[in-house]
């Protein structure tokens, strides 16, 4: 039965539209999965002489152990936001001879062997192997660096963690009761943790520990492993039904009103349209959250001294802060729109209107984005100033590039999909990622510039004023746009309607 899951899904990959596009798509994403897992790997390897020589009179898996609990929560959250059951596929294969108990076990492999459950080979084996034999003064640590078993039972135990995360994150996303529990819980332990009543880090590290010393305690977390995979496989053939979980659900009629948009008749309207497709759809309102998250890029980059003098870097990460909308939500621009594309196509609407609400929402966000990047004042008037010039040139200049990149984009977008990392190509485009050097190189190219030939304020000034130019040049860089998107009008509807 599993050969014939795996022939479906061969099938319904290869005879897909776009099926080159999406082949090539999932070459370079495997090449990317593969860096990433070698360095992964390579610095798993390394971290154990790294925790040596910061924590000499310590052993460095019990150091390890200490800060683990904070990789399986920030884990738990990512794969929250970003981890979803193959929902569409479970409703076509309820139509055919296939017991739901066999659908629901299948769909459950599937996701126990994904992507996201491959940190414990890629980020501890190599730690384990290499805690092993290495050399050093193991008989002064509490733990023997011999015990092979003892090690191993460590590594199987976080697999098995992993794997129960990945259960309650789709027992949390289809259960509303379950998420509240959580919810609840986390905010008690951090509470706890606050007012140091419990150190449930140093808890959860010794319970490690003592599965290191006695893997006795291993056949512990597998039995809470079996209890969580029988809890929801129990909870997913209950609701195996296409007027339940799998469902849509019924909408709410949320952000209906905003009057004070009206007076600005069509754009106004338009504009409307947006804020409302964010509020309602659960793929729109995942892009804001992670653009909100662009605002912290700026600490990886401006906390480190080693940083400090490269500003050509300095710059990229500023363009981050204020664009994280503008890369997110605006590259996707008008597959936002793909489902009634059609619709707008006959309405009495100028395309110079559609445009202009795209780039006022991006423009407005980025003002928004600026405002709350006001704390980076902390790290002194250069930083910030990097921070403000970065944002006129998203002003300008990067919201015209980003629209000028979503013409290129002809592939529909599910509003009530989430994102899933590694596996979603909805509304990618190879030539529409090559529009991000411009919105990230021409910055940087424009500072070095004003850097080389005279000084870094001067650098600085000059990419502000780049996006100033752009806005001056409104009129006639948002007409020269619209006569790219009338030029493929037809083509885009034609890979809309295909592709839906």
């Amino acid at each position: 039965m599993t050969s014939k899951f795996i022939d479906l899904k061969w099938k319904q990959f290869s005879r897909a539209p776009q099926f080159g596009a999406k082949l090539a798509v999932k070459v370079l994403i495997g090449f990317f999965i593969i860096y990433f897992s070698l360095a992964a790997i390579f610095f798993s390897g390394i971290a154990v002489f790294l925790l040596e020589d910061n924590f000499p009179d310590q052993s460095p898996l019990t150091v390890l152990n200490k800060y683990l609990l904070y990789y399986f929560i920030f884990g738990f959250i990512f794969r929250y936001f970003f981890q979803t059951l193959p929902a569409t596929e479970i409703q076509q294969l309820l139509i055919t001879p296939i017991s739901k108990k066999r659908i629901v076990i299948n769909t459950m492999l599937k996701s126990t062997f994904s992507i996201y459950n491959s940190s414990p080979i890629f980020y501890f084996l190599p730690f384990a192997i290499v805690f092993i034999y290495s050399g050093g003064p193991g008989d002064e640590f509490e733990f023997s660096r011999r015990s092979i078993f003892g090690i191993f039972s460590w590594w199987v135990c976080l697999l098995m963690i992993t794997w129960m995360l990945n259960n309650l994150v789709f027992l949390v996303n289809k259960n509303s009761r379950i998420l509240k529990i959580v919810l609840l819980t986390t905010i008690l332990l951090y509470g706890f943790q606050k007012f140091e009543y419990f150190d449930f880090f140093t808890f959860f590290g010794s319970i490690l520990d003592n599965i290191y010393k006695n893997p006795i305690w291993l056949f512990v977390i597998i039995l809470i492993l079996i209890s969580t995979y029988y809890q929801l496989f129990n909870f997913l053939v209950k609701q195996c039904y296409l007027d339940k979980a799998l469902s849509k659900g019924k909408e709410k009629i949320i952000g209906q009103n905003l009057f004070f948009l009206n007076r600005f008749g069509t754009l106004g309207m338009l504009i409307k349209n947006d804020i409302r497709l964010i509020i309602r759809n659960v793929r729109a309102r995942q892009v804001v959250l992670m653009s909100f998250l662009f605002l912290f890029y700026g600490i990886i980059f401006f906390t480190p001294d080693i940083y400090k003098d490269m500003s050509t870097l300095l710059v990229f990460a500023s363009v981050f802060i204020t664009g994280g909308f503008m890369m997110t939500f605006g590259q996707y621009v008008p597959s936002w729109d793909s489902e009634y594309y059609s619709l707008l196509m006959v309405q009495n609407l100028s395309y110079r209107k559609y445009l202009e609400s795209k780039l006022i929402l991006m423009i407005a966000a980025t003002i928004i984005s600026s405002i709350l990047a006001t704390p980076y004042l902390y790290y002194g008037l250069k930083i910030y100033s990097l921070v403000i010039a970065a944002a006129f040139f998203n002003l300008g200049l990067g919201g015209y590039i980003t629209l000028i990149s979503g013409v290129l984009n002809k592939s529909p977008m599910k509003l009530n999909v989430k994102a899933k990392a590694f596996e979603n190509t909805q509304a990618f485009s190879l030539t529409q990622f090559l529009f991000v050097l411009p919105k990230m190189g021409l910055p940087i190219l424009i500072f070095w510039l004003g850097n080389f030939l005279f000084n870094e304020q001067i650098g600085i000034l000059l990419v502000g004023l780049s996006g100033l130019i752009g806005l001056i040049l409104h009129s006639f860089l948002i007409r020269q746009i619209e006569k790219v998107y009338k030029s493929q009008k037809y083509k885009t509807l034609e890979a809309y309607n295909t592709n839906n």
